[in-house]
């Protein structure tokens, strides 16, 4: 259910280009993600600094460069690279 209530989540994370970069397990389905399609205001914390800005859904048709890239950061540190990619311009 969507309430539009700001909610904490822990998730996975990579930078790229002076921008953070998360990826959606669940694709689409996730809340985050629907949250983002109906409002791109963001506020996110790590390691106890606050960011707040815009947050976007990364098409990956149309970036499938940008795409490849974020996959190819969150392999690497993670081991793990399948989802839909988010990124924030904070």
């Amino acid at each position: 259910m969507e309430t539009g209530k700001q909610h904490t989540i822990e998730i996975w994370f990579v930078t790229h280009n002076e921008k953070y970069y998360i990826m959606s397990e669940h694709g689409i389905n996730a809340h985050w993600v629907r949250n983002i399609n109906r409002n791109l205001r963001i506020s996110f914390n790590i390691n106890n600094s606050n960011y707040d800005g815009e947050g976007r859904i990364i098409d990956s048709t149309k970036e499938s460069q940008l795409a490849a890239q974020i996959s190819e950061i969150m392999n690497a540190k993670y081991h793990w690279d399948q989802g839909l990619s988010w990124n924030s311009d904070h």
